[in-house]
């Protein structure tokens, strides 16, 4: 028996996802509707689809990915959904964040306005990393020389380090 379903399609590029991943797949191990409806869970911004096993299934296919440790794990669509979409920025924005990342968004920032406090740098990296994660990465960049920080516990005011600097005024020069 076949059913004919009749609607309008919301996201071209989640339905193209999950015909390609139908398309792959022999007969007998095509997505149940289950598993078709864990799919949405994710794209609607589910940390985990409701049902565990699916979850685990999905993951181990290669269908959604895990990101994040302990209890910051959620999962989102892979990349090639965002592809479909346009919009791999979005796919970006929802992967963790390694130390080059975290810099490329304070180093204009110190640059432009020549130093920024906590509250400022938690602002700019938004929600992409937990407080343990960034707190880690600007420990880095301080033993790097890229960042410089003042002040005492509870109000400190992060700078561009001595490394910065030098590499600031060379491009000045150019």
């Amino acid at each position: 028996m076949t059913a004919t379903l009749l609607a309008t399609v919301k996201d071209t590029g989640f339905a193209l996802y999950v015909q390609g991943i139908q398309d792959s797949l022999p007969d007998d191990q095509k997505l149940t509707v289950f598993d078709v409806l864990a799919l949405c869970e994710i794209r609607d911004g589910a940390k985990r689809p409701s049902n565990r096993d699916i979850a685990l299934k999905l993951e181990k296919l290669g269908f959604i990915e895990k990101h994040g440790k302990t209890n910051a794990q959620y999962y989102i669509l892979p990349r090639r959904y965002y592809e479909l979409c346009g919009n791999v920025a979005a796919y970006s924005l929802k992967t963790d964040w390694d130390i080059e990342q975290v810099w490329a968004v304070l180093y204009p920032f110190l640059q432009k306005y020549g130093k920024a406090k906590r509250s400022e740098i938690n602002t700019l990296i938004g929600n992409h990393l937990s407080e343990k994660q960034l707190r880690n990465f600007i420990d880095e960049l301080k033993r790097q020389g890229r960042l410089r920080a003042e002040g005492g516990r509870g109000y400190v005011i992060y700078y561009l380090g001595e490394n910065q600097k030098g590499e600031q005024k060379g491009e000045q020069n150019c």
